[in-house]
């Protein structure tokens, strides 16, 4: 899952027909797949790097 920190005042978003309510934290989760990115972005959601999401130092070339 992607995680999104959702901006001040929002509550959720529906996303092609799906809705995705802001928890809590301030943040809301969306599947890895599809192109949510492009569609979040425009309205102020921001894309959180997750510790599953990080490189980890044995990636290192």
């Amino acid at each position: 899952m992607a995680k999104y920190k959702a901006p001040a005042g929002a509550t959720g978003i529906n996303v092609g027909g799906q809705q995705f309510n802001v928890g809590s934290d301030g943040f809301i989760d969306v599947p890895d797949e599809g192109n949510y990115g492009a569609l979040l972005t425009p309205h102020g959601f921001i894309p959180v790097q997750t510790s599953a999401q990080a490189p980890s130092s044995t990636d290192e070339h």
